[in-house]
């Protein structure tokens, strides 16, 4: 409700379209508003304070890290969100389709650096999670089918690969946490030795304000309970690819799913997560664009659960 001079941050919420625990969360690592505080230690919002956080949930909708742009006034905000409309509707670059034009180019002169230039070049332009989107996935998904159709060599696979993994990762390193964030465990179980998708997830999980620990790929069932009890996870997200045997990977992961700590929550994801339809056990969307604000809401049901707060 409205409070004479302000907002209460349930209100500031709501016209943000933001959650007060992100909110909270922002306010404390970016400093990107400073709300009075009432007699009674309430947050109060003023009408400047919704228009910092509406510019700055919509350039987060955008892809552009809140790091990135906590640093941005709203006029320079407005303007790379203008930038990014632009891209995404072809009157702008970087475009996907140009991208991976040119990475197609750099493939054939077996060009590494190049291609990690295209990337960070179509990040900055559209941001991680639309690049992800609309230049990682059909990347890998073309040169996988034209490695089997002989169009490709398995060599340009390796390459891409390569690259796309050390982009990812160094988009992963740069992301920053708050201590009181959930904590997620990101792994492939034994046998899956694809890993780009579980860095995809990794991101897009530190991006929803979520404490990523990433284990990469074909970890036996005891390393991953081990990681998740050590480090309190509140979150365990498995990749799951291309099982060799499905029955096989359905009993390994009913088997983890008994040893996991009861405050452990168990999530499945990748191409053949769907199949498996195992009683307790939550299937991640398949798009990128629908896990991000999935992810959120599961983020946001933590943090209530972990830190109940009345301001």
């Amino acid at each position: 409700m409205h409070m004479g001079k302000g907002y209460t941050i349930q209100k500031a919420a709501e016209l943000t379209g933001l959650t007060p625990h992100v909110i909270r969360a922002w306010e404390k690592r970016y400093g990107v508003v400073e709300p009075v505080r009432t007699e009674g230690n309430q947050r109060e919002y003023s009408d400047r304070d919704i228009l910092r956080l509406k510019r700055l949930s919509e350039a987060v909708s955008a892809g552009i890290r809140i790091g990135s742009a906590a640093k941005l006034n709203n006029e320079e905000l407005s303007a790379q969100l203008d930038s990014y409309s632009k891209a995404k509707t072809g009157h702008g670059v970087p475009e996907p389709n140009n991208s991976l034009s040119r990475i197609r180019i750099a493939l054939n002169k077996l060009d590494y650096r190049s291609i990690l230039a295209i990337l960070d070049e179509t990040t900055s332009g559209i941001g991680i999670i639309q690049c992800i989107d609309d230049v990682i996935v059909p990347l890998m998904t073309e040169i996988g089918s034209g490695w089997r159709e002989g169009q490709w060599r398995i060599y340009h696979e390796h390459l891409a690969s390569t690259a796309i993994r050390a982009f990812l990762n160094k988009n992963l390193s740069t992301i920053v946490y708050e201590e009181d964030d959930p904590v997620v465990v990101v792994a492939t179980p034994e046998g899956q030795g694809h890993d780009l998708g579980s860095l995809t997830v990794a991101i897009i999980s530190s991006m929803c304000g979520l404490q990523v620990r990433y284990t990469g790929s074909d970890l036996p069932r005891e390393e991953i309970i081990g990681i998740v009890s050590d480090q309190n996870a509140h979150i365990l997200l498995l990749s799951v690819v291309f099982p060799q045997s499905m029955t096989r990977m359905k009993r390994e992961i009913t088997a983890l799913q008994r040893e996991l700590p009861k405050s452990c929550r168990l999530i499945l994801g990748g191409p053949s997560a769907r199949f498996m339809e195992l009683e307790g056990i939550d299937v991640a969307p398949g798009k990128m664009g629908d896990l991000r604000p999935w992810l959120g809401r599961i983020r946001d049901e933590i943090g209530e659960r972990k830190k109940p707060r009345s301001s």
